[in-house]
């Protein structure tokens, strides 16, 4: 089993980014010996620095 984590910081074009690695980076990983399938998470949240209790 293949296991990988990406964290990307400061975006400058979302829609552009997710369409680059589902056109380029997912394919390479879909040829790896024994890869079936693969499942991608987003996980974008925006914390407002007044919204945290410190």
């Amino acid at each position: 089993m293949y296991k990988t984590i990406g964290i990307y910081k400061n975006l400058k074009d979302i829609g552009e980014f997710e369409r680059f690695y589902v056109s380029e980076v997912m394919p390479k990983m879909l040829k790896l010996p024994g890869v079936i399938k693969m499942n991608v998470t987003d996980c974008s949240i925006k914390i407002l620095r007044s919204n945290l209790k410190v």
